[in-house]
């Protein structure tokens, strides 16, 4: 699951990132280091690390309570063989649900589905930035990202199942804020089941007021409650 020239810094001497976790309300993210500068939005929503949000420790987590969820995000997750190796370590760790957070490049190859079932993930979120992808923010718009993003939905939903759950996720940022009801709508359009995820992009959320930032979430919560999505809180809040 190589991302390929998506990347839009030209700056050779990227350094690795070390692994970190996010928690994020009820599930725990776990970043994926990466050669990255967040010269690009591509992982838009995974890398509050970039904007101040706390980090946890840089250890491979182990679940808090029983049934809780962790998610491997960060910059597109790289290769199945790696994936392969961490979900093994993590599935030892303890934590019997894990999902993955994806921007959709390469999802769409055949047996990709079929590869996640086997390693054993619970659910697959692949990032959707908007309806109107000229609306969308820059790295939605570049190469094709967006409809990337749409026919890996298409490829996931065909092997979709009660224990294999596969969610578009609205990345909400300056863009879209103002049509979220528009934007729920079409997210629930695009899952199998009508369920999906919405997050708020680093940048939004950092650019109101601490004051402005409870009636958002509050705001967010009773549509989503209401179009059949889920609000993914910002990091460790």
């Amino acid at each position: 699951m190589k991302t390929g020239s998506t990347h839009i810094s030209t700056d050779k001497k990227r350094r690795a990132l070390a692994p970190i976790s996010e928690v994020r309300g009820d599930e725990l993210w776990y970043l994926v280091g990466s050669s990255c500068d967040n010269t690009c939005v591509e992982c838009i929503a995974d890398h509050g690390r970039f904007l101040g949000w706390p980090e946890r420790a840089k250890s491979l987590p182990v679940p808090e309570r029983k049934g809780q969820i962790v998610f491997i995000a960060g910059r597109e997750p790289t290769y199945l063989k790696k994936l392969e190796g961490l979900i093994r370590v993590l599935q030892r760790k303890g934590w019997s649900r894990i999902g993955l957070v994806a921007n959709g490049v390469q999802l769409d190859k055949p047996g990709v589905a079929a590869a996640f079932k086997q390693l054993g993930l619970s659910e697959v979120r692949v990032k959707v930035f908007d309806l109107i992808p000229q609306q969308a923010d820059a790295y939605a718009s570049l190469d094709g990202a967006n409809e990337k993003s749409l026919k890996a939905l298409r490829a996931l939903n065909e092997h979709a199942s009660e224990s294999f759950q596969v969610r578009p996720m609205i990345v909400l940022h300056q863009g879209n804020i103002e049509r979220s009801e528009e934007v729920f709508a079409y997210a629930a359009s695009l899952s199998h089941d009508g369920r999906f995820a919405a997050v708020c992009s680093p940048e939004l959320y950092r650019s109101l007021p601490p004051g402005d930032r409870p009636p958002l979430r509050a705001r967010l919560k009773k549509e989503l409650r209401a179009s059949g999505g889920v609000f993914i809180s910002p990091a460790n809040e």
